[in-house]
């Protein structure tokens, strides 16, 4: 149950780390 709980964390925090990435970079282009 812990594994299970915790590879779900941890695949949320790798998607929001994408998202954060990719916005970042969508507001350094337009600050250009």
């Amino acid at each position: 149950m812990i594994t299970i709980f915790y590879k779900k964390q941890l695949l949320k925090i790798k998607v929001s780390y994408r998202f954060d990435q990719s916005s970042f970079k969508t507001i350094a282009f337009y600050m250009q």
